[in-house]
């Protein structure tokens, strides 16, 4: 970044070298992070959703319902804040969906995971093909998890570039208007020197000065 000074042209400010920064289309970076991050959020509510359904007796003879809609509803409303988070493009906010996400998947997905395995366990001689596809859509349930875990991240760090674009183009703008109100007053000061000297060469003088 540079700036002239130039008494010259009267001119104190000029415009800044570098061009000035284009959040919008750093912005652009993060598209492909962004669709993906709230594509594999949906498909993981999708399946978390399928899977309550499963364990609280949606294909068993006995439906659980207040467990059923205890549990969905805190799996839409986690679901819900992760998406809103994430749609905000606010750096703070996905950096928290970020690790709200990594933290709760991963207890969410041990606990189903480990409570899969002992009861296929103490059921090995009644395993049914519904129960090793829950086993298998379980395991399965990784997958779009990191994945969108790590398009989170990287949209974090599209978002923080985002940011410092935005700072260096406000503080470029702070410049070029210090640089202006500068420029102005040299102009007026500048002015009233002029005046000065035309006034001062108009000014009558003393052809004829009194002798002793």
């Amino acid at each position: 970044m540079s700036v002239s000074m130039s008494f010259n042209d009267k001119s104190v400010y000029s415009t800044v070298s570098n061009p000035e920064p284009e959040p919008e289309f750093i912005g652009k970076e993060g598209k492909e992070n962004f669709k993906k991050s709230v594509i594999c959020i949906l498909i993981d509510l999708v399946i978390t959703i399928l899977l309550i359904l499963v364990e609280y007796g949606l294909f068993g003879e006995k439906i659980e319902k207040i467990n059923l809609i205890i549990a969905s509803s805190i799996a839409l409303v986690i679901f819900a804040c992760l998406l809103i988070f994430v749609l905000s493009h606010v750096t703070i906010l996905v950096l928290i969906s970020k690790y709200l996400y990594i933290i709760i998947g991963s207890l969410y997905y041990t606990y189903k995971l480990v409570k899969m395995i002992i009861f296929l366990i103490s059921n090995e001689s009644d395993i049914s093909d519904l129960d090793l596809a829950v086993f298998v859509i379980i395991l399965a349930s990784i997958i779009p998890r990191i994945v969108g875990f790590y398009n989170i991240e990287l949209l974090v760090k599209v978002c923080k570039k985002v940011d410092d674009s935005r700072r260096i183009l406000a503080h470029e703008r702070l410049i070029e208007k210090i640089g202006n109100k500068v420029d102005r007053g040299y102009s007026r000061w500048s002015n009233t020197l002029e005046i000065e000297r035309v006034s001062s060469a108009n000014l009558p003088t003393n052809q004829n000065p009194k002798k002793k």
